[in-house]
This record gives C-alpha cells, sequence and structure tokens, in this order.
C-alpha cells in the first residue's frame, strides 16, 4: 500500500496432496498519515504608499496548503495585504492532505512602515511679509502645526491662527499621522504680522 488508510489483507493457504485447505482469513493494516512540514513565510519590508501592499513572501508547505490568517480564525491561501502603517501578526498553518496530517504553523509580524512627508508648501515661505498690506498666508491646513523659532513645542494650526501671529520667525510643518512621519520645517518670517 501507498497511500494512508486503512487495509484489510486477507490470506490463504491452498494444501497439497498431504493437507487440506486452510479458508482465507483476514488482518487489518493501517498506513498512519506523515507529518506536514511548513517553510515559515517571511516578512516584507514596507512603508505606506496609499496601497494594499503584500505582507508576508509566501511560504513552502510540504504535504498540504499554505493557509495565511490575520486574525487566527479566518484562514486562506491568499497572502494578507495591509495598507496603513502598523505593526500586522500574519498567522500561518498547513492543512494536510490525504497522506499528511496538519500543520499547527505559528506567526509572523510584519511592519509596515510610516512614509515621510516633504515640507508643506505654503504661500509665504521662506519670505519675509514686511506689513499686513503684503497679504496673508495661504495653504494653511488643519493637518499643519507650528512654533516660533526656540520655542520647544509645536501647536495646532489653521487659517485663523495664521491670520493672527506675531511678528517673528515661525516653522510649520505637517503633523505626525497613523501613516506618515512628521514632515520638515518650513520657515516663515513676519516682520509687521499678517493680514
Amino acid at each position: 500500500g501507498t497511500n494512508a488508510g486503512d487495509y484489510t489483507v486477507y490470506y490463504k493457504v491452498i494444501g497439497d496432496e498431504n493437507y487440506n485447505d486452510v479458508v482465507a482469513q483476514s488482518i487489518s493494516v493501517s498506513i498512519a498519515k506523515a507529518d506536514s512540514t511548513a517553510t515559515p513565510p517571511t516578512a516584507n519590508t514596507l512603508t505606506y504608499n496609499t496601497s494594499a501592499q503584500t505582507l508576508v513572501t509566501a511560504g513552502i508547505a510540504n504535504g498540504g496548503q499554505m493557509q495565511y490568517s490575520l486574525d487566527g480564525t479566518t484562514w486562506s491561501a491568499d497572502i494578507p495585504a495591509g495598507t496603513n502603517a502598523n505593526t500586522y501578526t500574519v498567522y500561518y498553518k498547513v492543512v494536510g492532505d490525504a497522506n499528511h496530517d496538519d500543520n499547527a504553523g505559528g506567526s509572523v509580524s510584519v511592519t509596515i512602515g510610516k512614509a515621510d512627508k516633504t515640507a508643506p508648501e505654503v504661500a509665504g515661505v521662506d519670505e519675509t511679509i514686511k506689513s499686513k498690506a503684503d497679504g496673508r498666508i495661504t495653504g494653511v491646513d488643519d493637518t499643519m502645526e507650528y512654533k516660533k523659532q526656540g520655542d520647544a513645542n509645536y501647536i495646532a494650526i489653521t487659517a485663523d491662527t495664521v491670520e493672527n501671529l506675531a511678528t517673528g520667525t515661525y516653522l510649520v510643518r505637517y503633523k505626525e499621522t497613523e501613516n506618515y512621519f512628521a514632515s520638515s520645517d518650513k520657515q516663515i518670517v513676519i516682520a509687521d504680522g499678517v493680514m
């Protein structure tokens, strides 16, 4: 026998001129399933890029099918993907075939890193605004923050904030978010306030 399973082997003795036949009898024989094996998937090196990305390079199953899960409950042969910057746990296991038992597998930790963001482009950047009559700084939104040069902490910024800044040199940047690191600073010099 080749495949795993239960077999019945029948046997009998055919007598000769001095012996009678022995009626057929049988014995039961089982070929047990072999263990399946799993070569684990490997974590991909990833950075947030707004699109879904496959989290691992496929593992190898010997004696069955490799399956994956992000929650340890719902399994699929498809390699899981992630979009947002985060640390994911990818579970894997082997579902054995007719001749192999299942393999419990394990898990791999995968991180999609935050992306860098360029400094904001706002009107008035790297310029001296000499008086209120020179106009207002535009292009500011609530994804940005600012601080006066020399201060330790950044403050959330809005268009109203910008319109009421006192004279001085300010640094403006995009805030750190779930998917992006804080950007580098852009400098705004205000000589006499803005409109």
